[in-house]
Protein backbone atom coordinates (compact mmCIF):
# COMPACT_ATOMS: atom_id res chain seq x y z
CA UNK A 1 0.00 0.00 0.00
CA UNK A 2 2.74 2.41 0.91
CA UNK A 3 4.74 1.54 -2.21
CA UNK A 4 1.87 2.38 -4.53
CA UNK A 5 1.37 5.64 -2.65
CA UNK A 6 4.92 6.76 -3.23
CA UNK A 7 5.02 5.46 -6.82
CA UNK A 8 2.17 7.82 -7.79
CA UNK A 9 4.04 10.90 -6.50
CA UNK A 10 5.82 13.03 -9.10
CA UNK A 11 9.56 13.21 -8.86
CA UNK A 12 10.79 16.57 -7.59
CA UNK A 13 12.86 18.56 -10.13
CA UNK A 14 15.25 21.48 -9.73
CA UNK A 15 12.99 23.76 -11.79
CA UNK A 16 10.02 23.07 -9.53
CA UNK A 17 11.97 24.29 -6.46
CA UNK A 18 12.37 27.83 -7.96
CA UNK A 19 15.71 28.46 -6.29
CA UNK A 20 16.98 32.05 -6.51
CA UNK A 21 20.55 33.32 -6.22
CA UNK A 22 21.08 35.44 -3.10
CA UNK A 23 23.23 38.54 -3.22
CA UNK A 24 25.13 37.69 -0.03
CA UNK A 25 26.55 34.58 -1.71
CA UNK A 26 28.50 36.81 -4.10
CA UNK A 27 30.73 38.15 -1.33
CA UNK A 28 30.74 35.00 0.77
CA UNK A 29 31.60 32.43 -1.94
CA UNK A 30 33.14 34.48 -4.83
CA UNK A 31 30.34 33.67 -7.32
CA UNK A 32 27.72 35.58 -9.32
CA UNK A 33 24.59 35.06 -11.37
CA UNK A 34 25.69 35.28 -15.00
CA UNK A 35 22.85 34.94 -17.55
CA UNK A 36 20.86 32.64 -15.30
CA UNK A 37 23.81 30.44 -14.30
CA UNK A 38 25.84 30.49 -11.07
CA UNK A 39 29.45 31.11 -12.12
CA UNK A 40 32.55 30.98 -9.95
CA UNK A 41 34.47 34.25 -10.28
CA UNK A 42 37.78 32.51 -9.58
CA UNK A 43 37.80 29.58 -12.00
CA UNK A 44 34.70 30.44 -14.18
CA UNK A 45 33.18 27.05 -13.30
CA UNK A 46 29.37 26.81 -13.55
CA UNK A 47 27.54 25.39 -10.55
CA UNK A 48 24.52 23.45 -11.75
CA UNK A 49 22.30 23.41 -8.62
CA UNK A 50 21.61 26.66 -6.77
CA UNK A 51 22.21 25.46 -3.23
CA UNK A 52 24.32 27.20 -0.61
CA UNK A 53 25.94 23.88 0.31
CA UNK A 54 27.21 23.42 -3.26
CA UNK A 55 28.57 26.98 -3.34
CA UNK A 56 30.32 26.58 0.00
CA UNK A 57 31.89 23.26 -0.99
CA UNK A 58 33.18 24.69 -4.28
CA UNK A 59 34.54 27.83 -2.59
CA UNK A 60 36.51 25.70 -0.09
CA UNK A 61 38.69 24.45 -2.96
CA UNK A 62 40.02 28.04 -3.31
CA UNK A 63 39.92 29.00 0.36
CA UNK A 64 43.68 28.63 0.93
CA UNK A 65 44.30 31.46 -1.54
CA UNK A 66 41.34 33.80 -1.04
CA UNK A 67 40.60 33.62 2.68
CA UNK A 68 43.12 36.41 3.19
CA UNK A 69 40.67 38.91 1.68
CA UNK A 70 38.33 40.35 4.29
CA UNK A 71 35.88 43.25 4.52
CA UNK A 72 36.75 46.05 2.06
CA UNK A 73 39.57 44.17 0.35
CA UNK A 74 37.19 41.24 -0.27
CA UNK A 75 34.63 43.53 -1.89
CA UNK A 76 37.30 45.04 -4.15
CA UNK A 77 38.53 41.59 -5.16
CA UNK A 78 35.01 40.43 -6.02
CA UNK A 79 34.49 43.53 -8.14
CA UNK A 80 37.80 42.97 -9.98
CA UNK A 81 36.90 39.36 -10.70
CA UNK A 82 33.46 40.37 -11.99
CA UNK A 83 35.03 42.95 -14.31
CA UNK A 84 37.47 40.34 -15.66
CA UNK A 85 34.62 37.87 -16.28
CA UNK A 86 32.62 40.54 -18.12
CA UNK A 87 35.55 41.33 -20.41
CA UNK A 88 36.06 37.65 -21.13
CA UNK A 89 32.40 37.21 -22.12
CA UNK A 90 32.38 40.40 -24.21
CA UNK A 91 35.13 39.00 -26.45
CA UNK A 92 32.81 36.31 -27.77
CA UNK A 93 29.90 38.76 -28.05
CA UNK A 94 31.92 41.30 -30.07
CA UNK A 95 33.29 38.63 -32.38
CA UNK A 96 29.74 37.49 -33.11
CA UNK A 97 28.70 41.08 -33.84
CA UNK A 98 31.67 41.62 -36.17
CA UNK A 99 30.76 38.46 -38.08
CA UNK A 100 27.16 39.60 -38.59
CA UNK A 101 28.32 43.04 -39.72
CA UNK A 102 30.70 41.45 -42.25
CA UNK A 103 27.88 39.41 -43.77
CA UNK A 104 25.59 42.46 -43.98
CA UNK A 105 28.33 44.49 -45.72
CA UNK A 106 28.88 41.66 -48.20
CA UNK A 107 25.21 41.57 -49.16
CA UNK A 108 24.98 45.38 -49.35
CA UNK A 109 27.96 45.65 -51.71
CA UNK A 110 26.66 42.79 -53.83
CA UNK A 111 23.35 44.66 -54.16
CA UNK A 112 25.14 47.83 -55.30
CA UNK A 113 27.20 45.92 -57.86
CA UNK A 114 24.09 44.20 -59.23
CA UNK A 115 21.99 47.38 -59.38
CA UNK A 116 24.70 49.30 -61.21
CA UNK A 117 25.47 46.37 -63.55
CA UNK A 118 29.19 46.67 -62.89
CA UNK A 119 31.90 44.05 -63.32
CA UNK A 120 33.75 42.91 -60.22
CA UNK A 121 37.06 41.09 -59.76
CA UNK A 122 39.23 39.99 -56.84
CA UNK A 123 41.78 42.68 -57.69
CA UNK A 124 39.29 45.34 -56.64
CA UNK A 125 39.05 43.68 -53.24
CA UNK A 126 42.84 43.87 -52.93
CA UNK A 127 42.68 47.62 -53.65
CA UNK A 128 40.00 47.88 -50.99
CA UNK A 129 42.29 46.16 -48.46
CA UNK A 130 45.27 48.35 -49.32
CA UNK A 131 43.13 51.45 -48.76
CA UNK A 132 42.05 50.15 -45.35
CA UNK A 133 45.67 49.50 -44.32
CA UNK A 134 46.56 53.14 -44.98
CA UNK A 135 43.42 54.94 -43.85
CA UNK A 136 42.45 52.90 -40.77
CA UNK A 137 45.14 50.29 -39.95
CA UNK A 138 43.47 49.48 -36.62
CA UNK A 139 40.40 48.17 -38.51
CA UNK A 140 42.23 46.04 -41.08
CA UNK A 141 41.15 42.77 -39.47
CA UNK A 142 37.48 43.77 -39.78
CA UNK A 143 37.97 44.38 -43.50
CA UNK A 144 39.75 41.05 -43.91
CA UNK A 145 36.68 39.31 -42.48
CA UNK A 146 34.50 40.65 -45.32
CA UNK A 147 33.32 38.05 -47.84
CA UNK A 148 34.01 39.97 -51.04
CA UNK A 149 35.61 37.37 -53.30
CA UNK A 150 34.31 37.20 -56.84
CA UNK A 151 32.56 33.85 -56.38
CA UNK A 152 30.89 35.07 -53.18
CA UNK A 153 29.52 38.19 -54.86
CA UNK A 154 28.23 36.07 -57.75
CA UNK A 155 26.34 33.85 -55.30
CA UNK A 156 24.79 36.89 -53.63
CA UNK A 157 23.50 38.17 -56.99
CA UNK A 158 22.10 34.73 -57.85
CA UNK A 159 20.04 34.90 -54.66
CA UNK A 160 18.51 38.16 -55.89
CA UNK A 161 17.59 36.49 -59.18
CA UNK A 162 15.94 33.69 -57.22
CA UNK A 163 13.79 36.24 -55.37
CA UNK A 164 12.59 37.55 -58.73
CA UNK A 165 11.67 34.01 -59.77
CA UNK A 166 9.70 33.58 -56.54
CA UNK A 167 7.77 36.77 -57.29
CA UNK A 168 6.90 35.40 -60.72
CA UNK A 169 5.47 32.26 -59.14
CA UNK A 170 3.46 34.21 -56.56
CA UNK A 171 2.08 36.59 -59.20
CA UNK A 172 0.18 33.73 -60.81
CA UNK A 173 -2.00 33.35 -57.69
CA UNK A 174 -2.81 37.06 -57.27
CA UNK A 175 -6.53 37.85 -57.16
CA UNK A 176 -5.75 41.58 -57.33
CA UNK A 177 -2.72 43.82 -57.03
CA UNK A 178 -1.75 47.50 -56.91
CA UNK A 179 1.36 49.41 -57.96
CA UNK A 180 3.13 52.61 -56.95
CA UNK A 181 4.92 54.59 -59.66
CA UNK A 182 7.22 57.52 -58.98
CA UNK A 183 9.44 59.54 -61.28
CA UNK A 184 12.73 60.75 -59.80
CA UNK A 185 15.32 63.03 -61.37
CA UNK A 186 18.93 62.14 -60.61
CA UNK A 187 20.99 65.28 -61.28
CA UNK A 188 24.32 63.46 -61.05
CA UNK A 189 23.54 60.93 -63.77
CA UNK A 190 21.34 63.34 -65.77
CA UNK A 191 18.68 60.65 -66.16
CA UNK A 192 15.05 60.21 -65.24
CA UNK A 193 14.41 57.13 -63.14
CA UNK A 194 11.09 55.35 -62.91
CA UNK A 195 10.33 53.38 -59.79
CA UNK A 196 7.55 50.81 -59.75
CA UNK A 197 6.87 48.70 -56.71
CA UNK A 198 4.64 45.70 -55.95
CA UNK A 199 6.55 45.08 -53.69
CA UNK A 200 9.52 45.69 -56.00
CA UNK A 201 9.21 45.11 -59.70
CA UNK A 202 12.10 47.14 -61.00
CA UNK A 203 13.87 50.40 -61.69
CA UNK A 204 13.58 51.65 -65.25
CA UNK A 205 15.94 54.17 -66.86
CA UNK A 206 14.32 56.74 -69.14
CA UNK A 207 17.32 58.20 -70.95
CA UNK A 208 15.53 60.37 -73.53
CA UNK A 209 12.02 61.78 -73.13
CA UNK A 210 9.98 61.27 -69.97
CA UNK A 211 6.48 61.91 -71.27
CA UNK A 212 3.44 60.05 -70.01
CA UNK A 213 3.53 57.78 -73.06
CA UNK A 214 7.12 56.73 -72.28
CA UNK A 215 6.28 55.98 -68.65
CA UNK A 216 3.20 53.96 -69.63
CA UNK A 217 5.16 51.84 -72.13
CA UNK A 218 7.84 51.01 -69.56
CA UNK A 219 5.34 50.15 -66.81
CA UNK A 220 3.22 48.05 -69.16
CA UNK A 221 6.27 46.10 -70.31
CA UNK A 222 7.27 45.56 -66.69
CA UNK A 223 3.82 44.19 -65.81
CA UNK A 224 3.91 41.84 -68.81
CA UNK A 225 7.37 40.63 -67.80
CA UNK A 226 5.97 39.51 -64.44
CA UNK A 227 2.74 38.12 -65.93
CA UNK A 228 0.56 40.70 -64.15
CA UNK A 229 -2.59 41.32 -66.25
CA UNK A 230 -4.30 44.70 -66.21
CA UNK A 231 -7.59 42.95 -65.40
CA UNK A 232 -6.30 42.38 -61.84
CA UNK A 233 -4.90 45.89 -61.34
CA UNK A 234 -7.16 47.69 -58.85
CA UNK A 235 -5.13 50.71 -57.65
CA UNK A 236 -2.27 52.94 -58.81
CA UNK A 237 -0.44 55.40 -56.58
CA UNK A 238 1.65 58.17 -58.18
CA UNK A 239 3.20 61.51 -57.39
CA UNK A 240 1.87 64.71 -59.00
CA UNK A 241 4.40 65.03 -61.80
CA UNK A 242 2.83 66.59 -64.92
CA UNK A 243 3.53 63.46 -66.94
CA UNK A 244 1.74 61.30 -64.36
CA UNK A 245 -1.65 62.95 -63.85
CA UNK A 246 -4.08 64.79 -66.10
CA UNK A 247 -6.67 64.01 -68.76
CA UNK A 248 -4.70 63.65 -71.99
CA UNK A 249 -1.47 61.93 -73.02
CA UNK A 250 -0.31 61.24 -69.47
CA UNK A 251 0.51 58.00 -67.68
CA UNK A 252 -2.77 57.60 -65.79
CA UNK A 253 -4.93 58.47 -68.81
CA UNK A 254 -3.10 55.91 -70.98
CA UNK A 255 -3.33 53.27 -68.26
CA UNK A 256 -7.08 53.82 -67.76
CA UNK A 257 -7.71 53.66 -71.49
CA UNK A 258 -5.69 50.46 -71.83
CA UNK A 259 -7.45 48.75 -68.94
CA UNK A 260 -10.89 49.79 -70.19
CA UNK A 261 -10.03 48.19 -73.50
CA UNK A 262 -8.67 44.96 -71.95
CA UNK A 263 -11.05 44.57 -68.99
CA UNK A 264 -14.02 47.01 -69.01
CA UNK A 265 -15.56 45.52 -65.85
CA UNK A 266 -12.49 46.22 -63.65
CA UNK A 267 -12.59 49.45 -61.64
CA UNK A 268 -9.19 51.11 -61.27
CA UNK A 269 -8.57 53.56 -58.41
CA UNK A 270 -5.93 56.24 -58.75
CA UNK A 271 -4.52 58.01 -55.68
CA UNK A 272 -1.67 60.44 -55.16
CA UNK A 273 1.12 59.74 -52.71
CA UNK A 274 -0.30 60.81 -49.32
CA UNK A 275 3.00 62.10 -47.93
CA UNK A 276 3.70 64.04 -51.13
CA UNK A 277 0.22 65.58 -50.99
CA UNK A 278 0.74 66.62 -47.38
CA UNK A 279 4.08 68.24 -48.25
CA UNK A 280 2.47 70.21 -51.10
CA UNK A 281 -0.07 71.58 -48.62
CA UNK A 282 2.79 73.07 -46.63
CA UNK A 283 3.92 75.18 -49.57
CA UNK A 284 0.77 77.26 -49.52
CA UNK A 285 -0.03 80.19 -47.26
CA UNK A 286 0.69 83.88 -46.87
CA UNK A 287 3.56 83.43 -44.40
CA UNK A 288 6.23 82.03 -46.71
CA UNK A 289 8.02 85.39 -46.58
CA UNK A 290 8.84 84.57 -42.95
CA UNK A 291 10.63 81.39 -43.99
CA UNK A 292 12.55 83.22 -46.74
CA UNK A 293 13.85 85.75 -44.23
CA UNK A 294 14.81 83.00 -41.76
CA UNK A 295 16.72 81.08 -44.45
CA UNK A 296 18.54 84.24 -45.48
CA UNK A 297 19.76 84.86 -41.92
CA UNK A 298 20.66 81.21 -41.34
CA UNK A 299 22.64 81.07 -44.58
CA UNK A 300 24.50 84.24 -43.62
CA UNK A 301 25.57 82.65 -40.34
CA UNK A 302 26.21 79.07 -41.47
CA UNK A 303 27.62 79.55 -44.98
CA UNK A 304 30.76 81.32 -43.76
CA UNK A 305 33.11 79.57 -41.38
CA UNK A 306 34.09 82.76 -39.54
CA UNK A 307 30.46 83.81 -38.93
CA UNK A 308 29.55 80.33 -37.76
CA UNK A 309 32.52 80.24 -35.36
CA UNK A 310 31.77 83.69 -33.96
CA UNK A 311 28.07 82.93 -33.53
CA UNK A 312 28.88 79.70 -31.67
CA UNK A 313 31.19 81.71 -29.41
CA UNK A 314 28.41 84.21 -28.73
CA UNK A 315 26.00 81.43 -27.76
CA UNK A 316 28.60 79.99 -25.43
CA UNK A 317 29.23 83.38 -23.80
CA UNK A 318 25.53 83.97 -23.07
CA UNK A 319 25.12 80.43 -21.69
CA UNK A 320 22.80 79.14 -24.42
CA UNK A 321 21.93 75.46 -24.62
CA UNK A 322 22.53 75.54 -28.40
CA UNK A 323 25.86 75.55 -30.19
CA UNK A 324 24.73 76.67 -33.62
CA UNK A 325 22.07 76.30 -36.33
CA UNK A 326 20.84 73.26 -38.25
CA UNK A 327 20.76 73.67 -42.04
CA UNK A 328 17.45 73.89 -43.87
CA UNK A 329 17.16 71.85 -47.05
CA UNK A 330 14.14 71.68 -49.34
CA UNK A 331 14.65 67.93 -49.87
CA UNK A 332 14.65 67.35 -46.10
CA UNK A 333 11.05 68.18 -45.29
CA UNK A 334 11.43 67.85 -41.54
CA UNK A 335 14.31 70.32 -41.22
CA UNK A 336 12.06 73.38 -41.70
CA UNK A 337 10.41 73.10 -38.28
CA UNK A 338 13.76 72.48 -36.54
CA UNK A 339 15.23 75.64 -38.10
CA UNK A 340 12.18 77.78 -37.29
CA UNK A 341 11.96 76.53 -33.71
CA UNK A 342 15.63 77.17 -33.01
CA UNK A 343 15.47 80.55 -34.76
CA UNK A 344 12.61 81.57 -32.46
CA UNK A 345 14.46 80.47 -29.33
CA UNK A 346 17.60 82.37 -30.40
CA UNK A 347 16.09 85.43 -32.07
CA UNK A 348 17.46 87.78 -29.40
CA UNK A 349 20.99 86.36 -29.79
CA UNK A 350 20.65 86.53 -33.58
CA UNK A 351 19.61 90.17 -33.37
CA UNK A 352 22.68 90.96 -31.23
CA UNK A 353 24.98 89.10 -33.63
CA UNK A 354 23.62 90.90 -36.72
CA UNK A 355 24.03 94.26 -35.01
CA UNK A 356 27.69 93.45 -34.30
CA UNK A 357 28.12 92.50 -37.97
CA UNK A 358 26.40 95.74 -39.14
CA UNK A 359 23.69 93.73 -40.88
CA UNK A 360 20.04 94.70 -41.18
CA UNK A 361 17.84 93.60 -38.26
CA UNK A 362 14.61 95.17 -39.50
CA UNK A 363 12.45 92.05 -39.28
CA UNK A 364 13.76 91.07 -35.85
CA UNK A 365 12.63 94.47 -34.52
CA UNK A 366 9.21 94.22 -36.17
CA UNK A 367 6.58 92.88 -33.76
CA UNK A 368 4.27 91.88 -36.61
CA UNK A 369 7.01 89.78 -38.21
CA UNK A 370 7.83 88.12 -34.87
CA UNK A 371 4.13 87.39 -34.38
CA UNK A 372 4.01 85.73 -37.81
CA UNK A 373 7.12 83.74 -36.89
CA UNK A 374 5.55 82.52 -33.62
CA UNK A 375 2.41 81.35 -35.43
CA UNK A 376 4.45 79.66 -38.15
CA UNK A 377 6.56 77.78 -35.59
CA UNK A 378 3.47 76.26 -33.97
CA UNK A 379 1.76 75.44 -37.26
CA UNK A 380 4.89 73.90 -38.78
CA UNK A 381 5.27 71.87 -35.60
CA UNK A 382 1.85 70.27 -36.04
CA UNK A 383 2.49 69.64 -39.74
CA UNK A 384 5.88 68.16 -38.91
CA UNK A 385 4.24 65.78 -36.41
CA UNK A 386 1.67 64.75 -39.03
CA UNK A 387 4.44 64.04 -41.55
CA UNK A 388 6.26 61.81 -39.06
CA UNK A 389 3.09 59.82 -38.37
CA UNK A 390 2.60 59.21 -42.10
CA UNK A 391 6.10 57.79 -42.50
CA UNK A 392 7.52 54.41 -41.53
CA UNK A 393 7.11 50.79 -42.52
CA UNK A 394 3.89 48.76 -42.51
CA UNK A 395 1.64 51.81 -42.82
CA UNK A 396 -1.92 51.00 -43.89
CA UNK A 397 -3.76 53.45 -46.13
CA UNK A 398 -6.74 53.41 -43.74
CA UNK A 399 -4.59 54.61 -40.83
CA UNK A 400 -2.85 57.23 -42.97
CA UNK A 401 -6.15 58.63 -44.17
CA UNK A 402 -7.38 58.67 -40.55
CA UNK A 403 -4.37 60.86 -39.65
CA UNK A 404 -5.32 63.27 -42.46
CA UNK A 405 -8.98 63.43 -41.39
CA UNK A 406 -7.97 64.02 -37.78
CA UNK A 407 -5.71 66.89 -38.80
CA UNK A 408 -8.48 68.50 -40.86
CA UNK A 409 -10.74 68.38 -37.81
CA UNK A 410 -7.99 70.02 -35.76
CA UNK A 411 -7.77 72.80 -38.35
CA UNK A 412 -11.52 73.35 -38.06
CA UNK A 413 -11.12 73.52 -34.28
CA UNK A 414 -8.33 76.10 -34.50
CA UNK A 415 -10.28 78.17 -37.01
CA UNK A 416 -13.26 78.66 -34.70
CA UNK A 417 -11.56 78.36 -31.32
CA UNK A 418 -10.26 81.90 -30.97
CA UNK A 419 -7.71 81.34 -28.16
CA UNK A 420 -4.10 80.15 -28.12
CA UNK A 421 -4.39 77.14 -25.84
CA UNK A 422 -2.99 74.83 -28.55
CA UNK A 423 -0.23 77.24 -29.68
CA UNK A 424 2.51 77.42 -27.01
CA UNK A 425 4.89 79.65 -29.02
CA UNK A 426 2.11 82.18 -29.61
CA UNK A 427 1.36 82.13 -25.89
CA UNK A 428 5.01 83.00 -25.16
CA UNK A 429 4.80 85.91 -27.58
CA UNK A 430 1.53 87.11 -26.02
CA UNK A 431 3.19 87.35 -22.57
CA UNK A 432 5.49 90.14 -23.78
CA UNK A 433 3.07 91.63 -26.35
CA UNK A 434 -0.34 91.76 -24.70
CA UNK A 435 -1.81 93.83 -27.54
CA UNK A 436 -1.08 91.19 -30.22
CA UNK A 437 -4.07 89.96 -32.22
CA UNK A 438 -3.89 86.33 -33.37
CA UNK A 439 -7.41 86.28 -34.79
CA UNK A 440 -5.82 87.51 -38.03
CA UNK A 441 -4.55 83.98 -38.72
CA UNK A 442 -8.03 82.57 -39.14
CA UNK A 443 -7.62 83.28 -42.84
CA UNK A 444 -4.37 81.27 -42.98
CA UNK A 445 -5.98 78.31 -41.22
CA UNK A 446 -8.94 78.49 -43.59
CA UNK A 447 -6.62 78.46 -46.62
CA UNK A 448 -4.86 75.38 -45.23
CA UNK A 449 -8.24 73.67 -44.77
CA UNK A 450 -9.15 74.35 -48.40
CA UNK A 451 -5.78 73.03 -49.54
CA UNK A 452 -6.20 69.76 -47.62
CA UNK A 453 -9.75 69.38 -48.96
CA UNK A 454 -8.63 69.80 -52.58
CA UNK A 455 -5.45 67.71 -52.28
CA UNK A 456 -7.20 64.70 -50.73
CA UNK A 457 -10.42 64.96 -52.69
CA UNK A 458 -9.66 61.74 -54.58
CA UNK A 459 -9.97 59.74 -51.34
CA UNK A 460 -13.61 60.72 -50.99
CA UNK A 461 -14.50 58.66 -54.07
CA UNK A 462 -13.69 55.41 -52.29
CA UNK A 463 -14.03 56.45 -48.65
CA UNK A 464 -16.93 54.00 -48.39
CA UNK A 465 -14.62 51.14 -49.40
CA UNK A 466 -12.12 52.18 -46.73
CA UNK A 467 -14.81 52.26 -44.04
CA UNK A 468 -15.65 48.64 -44.86
CA UNK A 469 -12.22 47.59 -43.59
CA UNK A 470 -11.90 50.14 -40.78
CA UNK A 471 -15.32 49.41 -39.24
CA UNK A 472 -16.86 46.23 -40.72
CA UNK A 473 -19.16 45.65 -37.71
CA UNK A 474 -21.34 48.71 -38.40
CA UNK A 475 -21.11 48.70 -42.20
CA UNK A 476 -24.36 48.07 -44.09
CA UNK A 477 -23.78 44.70 -45.79
CA UNK A 478 -26.45 45.45 -48.40
CA UNK A 479 -24.23 48.24 -49.81
CA UNK A 480 -21.20 46.01 -50.36
CA UNK A 481 -20.27 43.87 -53.33
CA UNK A 482 -21.95 40.51 -53.49
CA UNK A 483 -18.68 38.60 -53.16
CA UNK A 484 -18.14 39.85 -49.58
CA UNK A 485 -21.73 40.11 -48.29
CA UNK A 486 -21.90 36.59 -46.81
CA UNK A 487 -18.57 36.91 -45.00
CA UNK A 488 -19.50 40.36 -43.68
CA UNK A 489 -22.76 39.01 -42.23
CA UNK A 490 -20.85 36.23 -40.45
CA UNK A 491 -18.44 38.79 -38.94
CA UNK A 492 -21.21 41.10 -37.72
CA UNK A 493 -23.19 38.26 -36.15
CA UNK A 494 -20.20 36.65 -34.42
CA UNK A 495 -20.47 37.56 -30.72
CA UNK A 496 -17.36 35.68 -29.58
Amino acid sequence: MSLSKYSNCKKRTIESEHRVFQERWELAYFCCDSRGKITCLICSHSISVTKEHNLRRHCETHSHKYDQYQDKSRENKVQDLKTALGKQQSVFKSSKGDGEASVRVSYALAELIAKNCKCYSDSEFQCFMKTAEIVCPEKVQNFRNLSLLQNTIAERVDIACNLKEQLLVKAESFLAYSIAVMKVHMSVARHKYLFSSAPLLGIVFLRNTTAGEDIFEEVYCLLERFNLPLSKLVCVATDEAPSMTGKRNVFIARLLAKQKKVSPETKLHHIHCIIHQEVLCLKTGQLEYVLRCVKKVVNFICSQGLNQHQFSGLLKDVGSEFEGFPYHAEVCRLSCFNVLKQFWLLHEEIKLFLEVKDESVGQLCDDNWLQDLAFMVDMKGYLNYLNLKLQGKYQVVISMYDYIKAFKLKLNLWEGHGNLIHFPTCQDFRKSHSASDFSLYTFNVNELIKEFESRFEDFKTFEKDLSLFSDPFSFDFQKTDSNVQMELIDIQCDTV
